[in-house]
């Protein structure tokens, strides 16, 4: 019982954290809160398919030199007519939050319970999506973090690496 209290708590602080929103910049990157978090970025790999399959796409953070504590972020196709977010496993973390599926932009917000991203460390997989592709074309996938905060519970500057969608149409002919 105890524990999962404790464990609301954070969840709640870390969203009531996330309303005071430091985001100043178009491609959905955080504040720098120091010197020495330069270079840590959080990107979606880039995957292709074909139309009425469904493909994965994982989330990764890299150079996080004090681990993750917790982020809010949000995923978005830029061209919701190409595919759309149908699916998401965020299971390495103990607690988490997310807007409905499917959708064409997922809001997601996770804290760290068990201790899985402890710092530091040079690439780590924060979660996996699952795109439904609907039809031909190219668009990006879009990331915009909210906020992201380390083991000490200290804001980390993150660059938001956007992913590409790539989906043909297999009963088209040359």
């Amino acid at each position: 019982m105890k524990t999962t209290v404790v464990a609301i708590v954070l969840f709640a602080t870390l969203v009531l954290a996330c309303g005071k929103d430091d985001d100043t910049s178009a491609t959905g990157s955080s504040v720098a809160s120091s010197p020495q978090d330069v270079g840590t970025r959080m990107e979606i790999e880039s995957v292709s398919g074909t139309v009425d399959r469904n493909v994965t796409a994982d989330i990764t953070m890299h150079m996080a030199k004090a681990g993750v504590a917790g982020f809010t972020l949000e995923v978005s196709i830029a061209d919701p007519t190409i595919a759309r977010i149908v699916g998401l496993d965020l299971s390495n973390f103990g607690l988490s939050e997310t807007s409905p599926l499917p959708t064409d932009v997922l809001s997601i917000s996770a804290v760290d319970l068990s201790r899985s991203f402890e710092g530091p460390f040079e690439r780590e997989t924060m979660a996996t999506l699952e795109f439904e592709l609907l039809s031909p074309g190219d668009t990006e996938i879009v990331l915009r973090i909210s906020k992201l905060d380390d083991d000490d519970g200290d804001a980390v500057f993150v660059e938001a690496v956007n992913g590409k969608l790539s989906v043909v149409d297999t009963g088209a002919r040359p």
